[in-house]
């Protein structure tokens, strides 16, 4: 889970952190106080708020996805993290742009977080 949201994980770098005698409830509160925490940032709900958010979304994937292949002479900055991209998609697929006042869309964007369960339905979504 930390790897597949290493932006949310950023400033534990060269720190270490044993969860070994914690049960799973321990790291769950955890990752949802740090995406809660995210997600009450103003410049994240200003960029969340922006007509231009999910069409720079989508040129990122289609360009980081034709790097990987080497099928592109394009040279465009891609340096947003992948994850932090899946970040922004499940925040406009579950409406999440808000303060989350409904514990349960907070709870759904932290099982996507954690998971990424159902890719292909945000990527269908984002491509329409």
């Amino acid at each position: 889970m930390i790897k597949l949201n290493a932006f949310l994980f950023a400033d534990w770098k060269n720190q270490s952190w044993d969860f070994r005698n914690k049960t799973s409830k321990d790291f769950d509160l955890v990752f949802e106080t740090r995406l809660k925490m995210l997600l009450d940032n103003p410049d994240v709900q200003k960029s969340l708020e922006m007509p231009e958010t999910l069409p720079s979304i989508y040129s990122q994937f289609l360009i980081k996805e034709l790097q990987k292949r080497n099928e592109t002479n394009i040279q465009l900055n891609t340096n947003i993290p992948e994850n932090m991209l899946w970040f922004f998609l499940a925040c406009k697929y579950y409406n999440s742009e808000t303060q989350f006042t409904d514990f349960t869309d907070l709870t759904v964007l932290t099982e996507f977080m954690k998971y990424r369960a159902n890719k292909e339905e945000l990527s269908d979504m984002l491509r329409n």
